[in-house]
Parts: structure tokens; C-alpha cells; sequence
């Protein structure tokens, strides 16, 4: 029901502080505008109480789902598109 991508792999320029996941995200509605969700150290990021450090999550994923009988071929083929769109520039990434 959902495909899950690795932005440390995806987008290994972009360290994890600078949140990968959150930045495939922008990037995919910028450049489609598809919609997806940021499941990393935005979503699950910490604090130390102590230090004030901050404590990343263990995984940078971006998730983007898919509804059963909802989506065409067609619109899976359109996302496919615009991940190789992204790939293929994604040292341009901030």
C-alpha cells in the first residue's frame, strides 16, 4: 500500500541534520506535485533535555502511498517520471 524510499541513500549529499527526507519531499511536489510524507527526523526527531542536542531519527524515509482501485497505470507511470526526474538532478537538491 505504500512504497518507502531511503533519503540517506537517495540523497546521500544532504547530511541526516539537514533532514534528507523533508527535502525528497519538497523536491517531489515542486517537481510533480505529488504529495508524500516525511517519516524521518522531522517527524521523529528529539531533543536531549540535557545537552539540547538533537537527536535524529534512526531512518530518513519519504513515504508516498497508494489507495487501492484509486490510481491508474497511468499515474503510477507519471510518479515513476518524476522520481527519475529527481534522481537523475539530485545532486541540485539542497
Amino acid at each position: 500500500h505504500a512504497i518507502y524510499i531511503d533519503c540517506i541513500k537517495f540523497l546521500p549529499h544532504i547530511p541526516q541534520n539537514e533532514f534528507p527526507g523533508q527535502a525528497l519531499a519538497c523536491e517531489l511536489y515542486l517537481e510533480a506535485g505529488i504529495r508524500s510524507s516525511e517519516i524521518g527526523s522531522v517527524m521523529f526527531g528529539k531533543k536531549d533535555i540535557k545537552t539540547k542536542k538533537a537527536i535524529l531519527a534512526k531512518m530518513e524515509l519519504v513515504r508516498l502511498a497508494i489507495p487501492r482501485r484509486t490510481y491508474t497505470q497511468s499515474h503510477i507511470d507519471y510518479v515513476i517520471e518524476a522520481l527519475d526526474n529527481v534522481w537523475n538532478n539530485k545532486e541540485k537538491i539542497p
